[in-house]
């Protein structure tokens, strides 16, 4: 009876975690653009804090979209990330968990919507602090 307890416990407090993860606001965007046929992205590293719950995306000129792996982050896991399905020019990833000091590398994947072409892949960092 007491482990089934601690077992409900422990899986509110994790659903409280998620859900206050959930409500913090997302980090300013990131714009992406795409010069002379290569992705560029202002910042070489995208610096988080753990008030923001997420880190957006956007692709500036027309004529290109995220793919399904539009932005990967080797956080193993500590990131959810997906393109919006109502628009495939933005891209989320929201933080799962926010550890200070960390760096992660991300990939930037793009393709050009008239020739259905990936561009070559970007490779900046996110850091948090």
């Amino acid at each position: 009876m007491n482990r089934r307890i601690v077992v409900l416990a422990a899986s509110f407090m994790a659903l409280a975690a998620v859900a206050q993860q959930d409500q913090r606001p997302d980090r300013q965007v990131i714009d992406v653009q795409v010069i002379n046929g290569r992705i560029v992205v202002p910042e070489e590293v995208a610096e988080t804090n753990e008030r923001e719950g997420a880190l957006v995306w956007r692709l500036v000129e027309p004529g290109y979209a995220f793919p399904e792996n539009g932005i990967v982050v080797d956080s193993k896991g500590k990131h959810r990330c997906q393109v919006n399905p109502e628009n495939e020019r933005r891209f989320r990833c929201a933080k799962l968990r926010h550890d200070p000091g960390e760096r992660y590398k991300y990939v930037v994947n793009v393709i050009d919507t008239r020739s259905q072409q990936p561009l070559e892949p970007l490779d900046p960092y996110i850091q948090n602090n």
